[in-house]
């Protein structure tokens, strides 16, 4: 019998397949550099948004966020936080953002292109869960 592959190649070829997509998607703290649209829900059935900014070191600025509960919406201060890469292959961050009155800890992922992500994290002892997209 004439096999094109055999069971031991393909496994070969699916690992190396793998390892070339992980590569793909291998991070540098630089990776999250830039301006990032952030849309949060959190567990209090709130919705938050922000504009906000990570420098080369990951340190996020200051920044107000809209703040939305039912009917009604404010301002939330965001007063700087950090991100700091945590897994390079998958391009995994964490860190921490001083949102409200609080320091809320967070960690996300970015897709491959970088251009997008998803994370979750703590939000004045509430969960949120939230998205990402790089506008610059």
């Amino acid at each position: 019998m004439n096999r094109l592959l055999s069971p031991k190649s393909l496994a070969v070829a699916a690992v190396l397949s793998l390892s070339a997509g992980g590569a793909q998607a291998a991070c540098n703290q630089e990776s999250i550099k830039g301006t990032w649209q952030i849309y949060a829900m959190t567990t209090a059935e709130s919705v938050i948004s922000c504009r906000l900014t990570v420098d080369d070191s990951g340190g996020v600025g200051a920044t107000t966020c809209a703040y939305l509960a039912g009917d009604m919406q404010n301002e939330l201060d965001l007063a700087g936080g950090n991100v700091s890469l945590s897994n390079r292959p998958n391009c995994a961050f964490t860190g921490s953002l001083n949102l409200g009155r609080g320091t809320n800890k967070i960690k996300l992922t970015l897709s491959q292109d970088k251009s997008m992500g998803n994370g979750y994290g703590s939000y004045s002892g509430e969960l949120m869960m939230f998205s990402l997209t790089r506008v610059r």
